[in-house]
């Protein structure tokens, strides 16, 4: 399914993103999307594609488990790492530029790091 904001409506489009591991959020009426394929898409609506976010390449592998969100017309996104010993806690925050054509989109990595590390029980 996809959202589409300028008619204020929920459309088919296939089966991709029909399955646990996807993350959603909305900015600007676009949405974005981070699935297991270890990227972060967004829905052309007037083509009905997605789209890979382009400029990303800062931007660590990302795990399964991805959350996104809407923070301040940025994408946020924070996920978790392990080893035997601890855990960190990771959040990056992505701006978006659409440039001159409206069928690119372009993220560029403003921040990326661990913001809390926990110590893990045996």
């Amino acid at each position: 399914m996809v959202y589409k904001p300028k008619e204020n409506r929920w459309d088919a489009v296939g089966w991709e993103i029909n399955y646990i591991g996807t993350a959603i959020c909305v900015i600007d009426n676009v949405m974005y999307c981070y699935r297991r394929n270890k990227v972060i898409e967004w829905y052309d609506d007037e083509e009905n594609c997605w789209k890979i976010l382009k400029g990303l390449e800062e931007l660590p592998k990302l795990p399964s488990g991805v959350t996104l969100v809407n923070y301040g017309g940025r994408i946020a996104g924070s996920w978790d790492t392990r080893t035997c010993f601890k855990m960190m806690i990771w959040w990056a925050e992505i701006t978006l530029d659409k440039g001159l054509n409206e069928h690119e989109i372009y993220g560029k990595v403003e921040w990326c790091d661990v913001v809390l590390t926990v110590p893990r029980k045996l």
